[in-house]
């Protein structure tokens, strides 16, 4: 069977994050590439109202016997509308892709990044549509990405995802560390971790004179844990998983409610 995989990301089309995955993926069918124009890191579930877009298809290249054909666009949107773009583009021919696999990013979308990712976004989009949805994610803002953990294990990833789907509205976040694969422990599924960013903004005199900020910040990690004993089986938190050289996998819902504690709140408060 040819599958029809929807690739985007948020660090845009000619980053070497997902030129990778877009080959990587021509093994399993063909590719279709809708990439912003430039970078969108941190834009989430973000769309662009009242903009004027354009779509432009960069190249195209015919399938093979061993690989799956693979055409790329670039959009001028968040990664949101990338995908929305890169669904409409198969709707226009009355199908929908199989699979929408977004990265792969540069840096990590574990912990509480995840509520800021375009990574993340843009597959929630995809589940939002039914489709079978991957965030990936490597521990690295540099260019210099290893793939040694996605050859090995990405592989596994997407055999497992065709023969046992998700469930509907489930996506899954992946985070891998930058590590050669002889320093990579293994898969573990994972939570997302609790942590938090603080002195967020860094001041500055600009060559005008005035003060200007720019973002940084510390990450405050929140889990507990035992930093003299192995974090495995202390802790499944992704962000912490990953320090310790584990690729860490986070089902995510993207229906947000809270069950137990909506029944909570009804018998705890009253109205009048």
């Amino acid at each position: 069977m040819i599958r029809e995989i929807l690739v985007t990301n948020d660090d845009a089309y000619d980053s070497r994050g997902v030129k990778y995955l877009a080959e990587f993926m021509r093994r399993y069918g063909n590719v279709t590439v809708v990439a912003p124009r430039t970078p969108q890191s941190g834009k989430a579930t973000a769309i662009s109202m009242n903009t004027l877009f354009r779509l432009e298809k960069m190249s195209e290249e015919p399938s093979s016997i061993s690989k799956g054909s693979i055409t790329w666009y670039c959009f001028n949107g968040t990664p949101v509308d990338c995908a929305k773009m890169g669904i409409n583009l198969f709707v226009e021919e009355g199908r929908m892709p199989d699979m929408l696999i977004s990265g792969i990013n540069h840096g990590s979308n574990a912990s509480i990044a995840v509520a800021y990712s375009g990574t993340v976004g843009a597959a929630i989009e995809g589940a939002i549509y039914g489709i079978q949805s991957i965030a990936l994610s490597i521990d690295e803002f540099s260019p210099d990405l290893i793939f040694d953990g996605i050859d090995k294990y990405l592989p596994q990833i997407i055999d497992n995802l065709i023969a046992h789907p998700l469930s509907e509205g489930i996506i899954l976040n992946i985070n891998f560390p930058n590590l050669p694969l002889d320093q990579i422990q293994g898969i573990r599924f994972a939570h997302q971790g609790k942590g938090r960013w603080t002195k967020e903004f860094d001041r500055f005199e600009g060559p005008d004179g005035r003060v200007h900020y720019v973002m940084g910040g510390y990450f405050i990690n929140q889990e507990q844990y035992d930093v003299q004993k192995p974090i495995v089986g202390q802790s499944d938190a992704d962000h912490l998983l990953n320090n310790y050289g584990y690729v860490a996998i986070v089902p995510l819902r993207i229906d947000n409610t809270d069950h137990k504690e909506k029944t909570r709140l009804e018998k705890e408060w009253s109205f009048s």
